[in-house]
């Protein structure tokens, strides 16, 4: 399991999508210890968009969030005010 006692790191900003990595969570079996990598891009609301185990114990995990946004595009803008 990777935990969040410890906040994962961020990696540069690239193709408008924030990028975080957690490593060294818990041992798997027989296996390397756990990983995620977080992706967020830009998006109207908070939403996991999907995730997967590429690897063994290696994750990814991709959401949308204003957070991501430099700038909302207007008609995105629009919607949320409505």
């Amino acid at each position: 399991m990777v935990t969040t006692e410890n906040w994962g790191r961020w990696l540069e900003k690239t193709g408008g999508k924030l990028k975080q990595i957690y490593e060294n969570g818990m041992s798997c079996w027989n296996g390397p210890t756990r990983s995620a990598t977080v992706i967020i891009q830009c998006g109207i609301e908070n939403s996991l968009l999907s995730s997967s185990e590429p690897s063994i114990c290696e994750y990814v995990l991709t959401f949308q969030s204003p957070a991501a946004c430099d700038t909302l595009p207007e008609h995105l803008n629009q919607e949320h005010e409505l």
